[in-house]
Order: C-alpha cells, then structure tokens, then sequence
C-alpha cells in the first residue's frame, strides 16, 4: 500500500494536488492548521507541521505502508511590497510562512519512515521566483530558493537511506488569485510563456503527482519547472532579433 501525505492540504495547489490523489489508490493524509472537510475514508491531521508532535501523529498512518509519499504545500505568497519598505519582520514571517515549514515536515517524514522501514519521497513545491526574481516578492522568493536548496541538501543526507527528494518550480497558474488579479495586463504577460499559455492548477498537480512516483526516485534532488517554458528563454519572442529569410524558394518563414 503506497501511502500519500498532502502537508497544506487546504491551500490553492494542496487542494488541487488532494482532488488529483484521491484517484490514486492507497491511503491519503491531509495535513494542515485549518479544519478540512475531507469526506469518508480520508485521514486528517489538523496539526502545524512545524510542531514537535508532528510525526509522531504521521506514524500510525504509515506503518506497513510499501512506500510513502509527502506533499509539501504549505505556504504563503504575501503581500506585493517594494525592496525598500520590506521590514525585517515581514522577510521573517515570510521565511517562517514558506520556509520553515518545508524543513519541519520533510525532516518529520524523513525520520518516521527511515525509522519504519519504509522507502519515501519528498516533493516540495517551490516557486519559479526561486530561479527568476518577483519584483515585489523579496522574501517569498528567497525562501523559495531555500526550499530548493533543501531538496538538495535532503538528498545528500537520506537518499542512501531510501528517501528521496525532489522540488517542483510552479510557474504562473491560469486560475490563480495572482494571475485573476493581473487584469489587464495578464494577455501580455501569456504572451511571454513560449507555450502560449498558463497551465491549469490541475495539470500542475497532475505533473507534480507523477513526479513524486518511483520512476522519478533517481532524479533526488532534482528541480522541474512547471512554467510552460516561461524560465528558459533569454527574452520574449517579440524582442528577440530574428534570423534572416532562408533563400529557398517555395519556403515560407513561420512568424515566430
């Protein structure tokens, strides 16, 4: 029996990633500070994940279990600020809100089932703002970039354990509040994207599920984006100098 844990189970991705595990055959755990309305069959753990008590209340979920997996989700974006208003106490909060408790449950998880046997993995979600920098996000983007370094540095420590780790860059979600609050400018910002278009949060669950599986366990350590492309180009189509015509006749060039 494979058993899956979503940690923020109750945040924007946390709820995409439960309806797409609930197709999933096993045993799924919902973690989070906020009551949950999972239905029958569902194990909820209404606990921080940053408490000390944390695994203790994962263990009995995972016992006998062939292979667990953790969803770490939990977070929080912010409030837009420029670099020069952003107090010490807001880089903080955001480090404690995004940060910290990536550690807290990957390090819980990692024990538990080291200490039962079990092999795992770890799939944090991160941010493309941890490769490419928000403008007005300073301190959710560093911490971003920790949960990232995390991923590395987890690999190192537990893969010769049988826990594995990996982190997923989400990129810019159609259906989200950041890009609903873009408004008139979010046709522009699509426009970046070489595949034409923002991902759905459910095709980013979906890809974030399957890269949690075993075929993905040699890739410890690992980061995917999830941005339609968004993070490898140098510049955008329309500012990028295009090659000439080739001479060849009955050849037309494509616009782009």
């Amino acid at each position: 029996m494979i058993v899956r844990i979503v940690v923020g189970a109750d945040g924007f991705v946390g709820r995409a990633l439960v309806a797409r595990l609930r197709t999933e055959p096993g045993r799924l755990v919902l973690a989070d500070t906020r009551p949950i309305d999972a239905g029958p069959g569902i194990i909820t753990v209404a606990e921080d994940c940053r408490a000390p008590r944390f695994g203790e209340l994962l263990q009995p979920h995972l016992v006998a279990a062939d292979r667990a997996e953790v969803f770490v989700a939990a977070g929080d974006v912010g409030e837009l600020t420029r670099l020069g208003y952003v107090t010490l106490d807001q880089f903080r909060a955001a480090v404690a809100a995004n940060l910290d408790p990536a550690f807290a449950a990957a390090q819980a998880f990692a024990q538990v089932v080291i200490r039962l046997g079990v092999p795992g993995s770890i799939t944090f979600c991160s941010s493309l703002g941890a490769a490419r920098a928000h403008r007005y996000k300073i301190g959710y983007d560093a911490a971003k970039a920790g949960v990232e370094s995390l991923a590395r540095g987890f690999a190192l420590e537990y893969a010769g354990q049988g826990v594995t780790t990996r982190a997923v860059q989400v990129g810019p979600i159609a259906d989200s509040a950041s890009s609903t609050a873009d408004g008139p400018m979010a046709e522009a910002l699509v426009r970046l994207v070489p595949g034409g278009r923002y991902a759905t949060v459910e095709e980013v669950a979906d890809a974030i599920v399957r890269f949690a599986g075993p075929g993905f366990d040699l890739a410890t350590g690992a980061v995917l984006p999830l941005d339609g492309g968004l993070v490898q180009q140098l510049r955008p189509a329309d500012t990028e100098r295009a090659p000439a015509a080739p001479a060849v006749p009955g050849v037309a060039m494509p616009d782009r």
